[in-house]
């Protein structure tokens, strides 16, 4: 799936969830997913111009392995149930931008509540952040009624990030946030109250762009 002809703000996502409901058991596999480099100075984009190859919301039982994708992946209220263990399982994928973007790209973004989520095996290259969680104030459900998890709408808990190459990673510009990190937690909001349990990141290689 290549969507990289259309003018900046216009190019679209190239999987995204639409409407109210869930998907579990959702199996994105064997695929390769580019976008256009986005535009925006500001932190993933604004004004129609994002720089999601995926977005997906309510992920449960999810599976996106052996991609070549040149987006970021946004996943939103990541959990497991349903018959599932995980809530996502992000394996063996390549996440690489040619030509390098100086914008704020990421391999993976987690939005809100994100629980039992394992990502292994990828190589995340020439992007401004490899893996960000974006967590929002407890109370903050998004606009979805789903239940509140300990420690708020935006919990993180039993997050595992094993066996990882974040390779290349930094940016010459950036909007509101960041600019070069392998991993990193971005509260939006003036209340800083992330809540992180069990987070195990483990036999990872980070090397950045000088």
């Amino acid at each position: 799936m290549l969507q990289t002809q259309r003018v900046s703000g216009k190019n679209g996502e190239l999987i995204k969830y639409w409407g109210s409901g869930y998907n579990p058991g959702l199996k994105i596999i064997n695929n390769t997913l580019k976008k256009a480099n986005f535009t925006s100075n500001q932190y993933n984009g604004s004004n129609g111009d994002w720089n999601f190859a995926i977005e997906l919301f309510n992920v449960t039982g999810t599976e996106i392995g052996n991609n070549i994708i040149q987006g970021s992946i946004d996943l939103n209220y990541n959990r497991s149930g349903s018959g599932y263990d995980k809530s996502v399982w992000i394996h063996d994928n390549i996440s690489d931008h040619n030509p390098i973007n100086t914008r704020e790209e990421s391999g993976v973004i987690f939005e809100f509540e994100t629980s039992n989520a394992l990502v292994e095996n990828n190589k995340f290259l020439n992007q401004g952040m490899g893996i960000t969680f974006n967590i929002r104030t407890p109370n903050n459900n998004g606009g979805y009624n789903n239940p509140k998890p300990v420690g708020g709408y935006s919990a993180t808990t039993n997050v595992t990030i094993n066996n990882n190459l974040f390779y290349g990673y930094g940016t010459n510009t950036y909007g509101n946030c960041c600019a070069s990190v392998g991993i990193q937690f971005l509260t939006e909001g003036d209340t800083k109250d992330g809540y992180v349990r069990n987070l195990t990141i483990s036999n990872n290689t980070f090397a950045n762009r000088t």
